[in-house]
């Protein structure tokens, strides 16, 4: 690119009013500060950030019509670690949508555990009772449905 160019790009920019030019950086700005991107690692933020993703995962792979042998195991281990964090930070009003999420994926791999010969030895649900009876376990259904030929 030669200087001639980069000079008339130059000018180009310096046509572009200011405050529009300065508005959109402050909008950018906002936006990348109030989103889940620009979360401390440990913060609540991150936390549900988190579990949403990794229960994203258990529910893709739940939906699928055949999965491998004893699938999600490391998965559902790190969301289990994942609500503990949650659970111990003591906010339950903060995204709690993440949290009961991320809570019926893991009571749905254990539903499901029998049809994938998954071992579910190691999750304890007893100690999410609190917290159980608000998770409708009608909305993760989609194993079945696949599985059922209904899709």
């Amino acid at each position: 690119m030669g200087l001639v160019s980069k000079v008339m790009k130059f000018r180009l920019l310096l046509k572009i009013p200011r405050g529009f030019l300065s508005n959109g950086i402050m909008r950018v700005q906002t936006y990348y500060n109030k989103s889940s991107a620009s979360a401390v690692e440990g913060s609540l933020p991150a936390l549900c950030r988190e579990l949403r993703i990794e229960a994203h995962a258990i529910e893709k792979g739940l939906s699928l019509p055949s999965v491998r042998k004893g699938f999600g195991r490391e998965k559902i281990k790190k969301i289990l670690g994942l609500l503990d964090q949650y659970i111990a930070k003591g906010q339950y009003t903060y995204d709690k949508d993440a949290f009961l999420s991320a809570l019926g994926m893991v009571c749905r791999y254990v539903e499901e555990a029998e049809h994938y010969d998954c071992d579910t030895s190691f999750i304890d649900l007893k100690k999410y009772d609190r917290w159980v009876h608000e998770i409708d376990l009608k909305d993760y259904g989609t194993a079945q449905c696949v599985r059922g030929g209904v899709f």
